[in-house]
């Protein structure tokens, strides 16, 4: 066997390894905070699609003790105080030209998540949730949360989605519990791991090749 075919033995060797290992393990996640207030949650993005076409993302940012919001041209959402017990508040102003499809609440971008299960505390330290409750106003005829996060249980999720058929506009106060990520392990979206099929085909892909490369030595 020429040292040609060797080292072309050995590269697919390591294509055959490659394709069987899987992402390193992440750094287990904690929550720093499951008391979370409105002036806790800079950076979340807020998107408003509209009925008629087009959208508005706004991000949210303190606006006082224990309070936050974001602001949209004609509309926003606010929040003031411990997210498990005090409500949010999404408004247009009056006068608003256009109806709101969906909103789109990102917590991630924030470091925050939205803990939904409100029987039993699934990720350490996340407490019990909330999950959202209409108090008052226009009810959305859907709501879903969405995106898991990575290192959590299934009560973190990272997205809350609200959608009326014909358009919103006026006030809802709803509950919505959030907590709060750490410096050292911030929130982040889960990111599937490489599949079993995915690993072997890479490395049955690499094996066919070694054992070519050795018959024409």
């Amino acid at each position: 066997m020429s040292y040609l075919n060797i080292f072309n033995g050995i590269l697919a060797s390591a294509t055959l390894l490659t394709g069987l290992t899987l992402s390193a393990p992440a750094l287990a996640f904690s929550v720093s905070n499951f008391a979370t207030d409105g002036s806790q949650m800079s950076g979340i993005e807020v998107t408003a699609n509209y009925l008629n076409g087009g959208s508005q993302t706004a991000t949210w940012n303190p606006t006082g003790f224990q309070a936050g919001g974001a602001f949209g041209a004609g509309w926003s959402l606010t929040q003031v105080g411990d997210t498990f017990s005090l409500p949010w508040t999404f408004s247009t102003s009056d006068g608003f030209a256009q109806k709101i499809a969906s909103l789109i609440i990102n917590a991630i971008p924030g470091n925050t998540v939205f803990d939904i299960d409100p029987d039993v505390e699934g990720t350490i330290g996340s407490f019990i949730g909330f999950p959202f409750t209409v108090l008052s106003g226009q009810s959305p005829n859907t709501y879903a949360y969405s995106t898991d996060i990575s290192g959590a249980e299934n009560d973190l999720k990272g997205v809350l989605f609200l959608s009326w058929n014909n358009g919103f506009t006026g006030q809802l106060s709803f509950l919505a519990d959030t907590d709060s990520g750490t410096l050292d392990t911030p929130i982040q979206a889960a990111v599937p791991e490489p599949t079993t099929i995915s690993g072997v085909a890479l490395a049955a892909a690499g094996l066919t090749r070694l054992r070519r490369r050795q018959r024409e030595a």
